[in-house]
């Protein structure tokens, strides 16, 4: 990478700026300053000038910040805190949220549970976290989950019942069967 010579001051970039241009649209007439052929100091002149500009462009601060983890291993990482390897993530339509669940790995195939994690992109935190008994989590739109609990016991009259959770606020919201 080029280095700027300037770095310190943007008062000298501008002056030395401000020299080339006036040494770029001086007098064709040189050779009265009978250094050398008029032609020759101009062209070198100008090669000078375009050279400087050329550094003057190519010349920028360095970053004091070091490299931003991406954002998918910041996500990874921190989800891998709670629910250890191998879970599954799921975007919201916007992909500003990310459902992350995982099985629990009891032996018991009868009653197991899921452990809940949100993850928000923008805020790049995790922003809710449960477990449920069950299988059925899914999106039910942009800020809220169906989560569809399997009763411990199951009784002849009694179905699983969805409900809604807003991860935002963690408030549960029944959701109601339409009677035919």
């Amino acid at each position: 990478m080029i280095s700027c010579i300037f770095e310190r001051d943007l008062f000298h970039k501008k002056s030395f700026a401000i020299t080339l241009i006036m040494l770029f649209f001086m007098d064709s007439d040189i050779s009265r300053y009978k250094l050398i052929d008029g032609n020759y100091m101009l062209k070198t002149i100008r090669i000078v000038l375009i050279g400087g500009i050329v550094l003057l462009s190519a010349c920028h601060k360095k970053s004091k910040q070091s490299s931003p983890v991406p954002p998918a291993n910041v996500m990874k990482s921190a989800v891998t805190e709670v629910l250890g390897e191998k879970f599954k993530t799921l975007p919201n339509a916007t992909n500003s949220l990310f459902l992350c669940m995982k099985k629990s790995e009891t032996g018991n195939e009868i009653m197991y549970s899921t452990h809940v994690v949100i993850w928000d992109s923008v805020a790049s935190k995790i922003i809710y976290q449960k477990r449920f008994r069950g299988e059925k989590i899914r999106w039910y739109d942009n800020d809220h989950i169906q989560v569809t609990e399997i009763p411990g016991i199951v009784r002849e009259d009694e179905r699983p019942r969805p409900f809604l959770v807003n991860v935002k606020t963690g408030k549960k919201q029944e959701i109601r069967s339409q009677k035919k």
